[in-house]
């Protein structure tokens, strides 16, 4: 006999359980889980998440068997979900990231993981409406804002001291050689 454990979730109050057992089907079981607006089932892995990005941000259903998300799906849905904020989201006077920003900020990420050894960054967004990529890893710290201007701003603070802070065009090839090496690599040298 198999059983599938589920908890579902109507976003801000109602929440079940459903226990499904040989008489009700998986599909039947999911098939009711969509008339809610959230699924959370039990961990299909044990994977530890390096960015910011939370399951509950993607939309997926985790059962056995499934793929869990790759860390770009995640840092691209944790930058989407900021769509969703309005005017003073972080108190009064505090600005939404613009639809400029995402996208800039989206296209960004999918260059970042384009490269073999990319780095998952921590994700927010400020109360200027700005979206900041940073890393914090291997000794080096490097913040990358996005304001839908078309540029990027970036802030590094390097293994051996180097400093770098600017702006350039919003493209990941902008950035200065070493920044990008530092985003680049699990171990990545100065």
């Amino acid at each position: 006999m198999t059983t599938l454990n589920a908890t579902f979730e109507m976003r801000p109050v109602v929440s079940a359980t459903v226990a499904s057992t040989n008489t009700v089907s998986r599909p039947v079981a999911v098939a009711i889980a969509a008339a809610f607006s959230t699924i959370v089932l039990p961990p299909v892995t044990s994977s530890a998440f390096i960015d910011t990005a939370k399951s509950s941000d993607v939309s997926a259903l985790y059962i056995r068997g499934a793929t869990v998300p790759t860390a770009e799906a995640r840092a691209i849905a944790k930058v989407r979900s900021f769509a969703n904020y309005c005017e003073d989201w972080a108190g009064e006077g505090s600005v939404a990231p613009s639809k400029e920003a995402i996208r800039e900020a989206e296209l960004f990420l999918r260059v970042h993981f384009a490269k073999a050894t990319a780095q998952a960054p921590h994700i927010s967004a400020s109360a200027d409406g700005e979206i900041n990529l940073f890393w914090d890893h291997a000794g080096h710290y490097v913040d990358v804002g996005f304001i839908g201007d078309g540029s990027v701003t970036y802030y590094a603070k390097l293994v051996g001291g180097a400093d770098f802070t600017g702006e350039a065009a919003s493209s990941y090839d902008r950035l200065p050689e070493p920044v990008r090496r530092a985003i680049a690599s699990k171990h990545a040298v100065g």
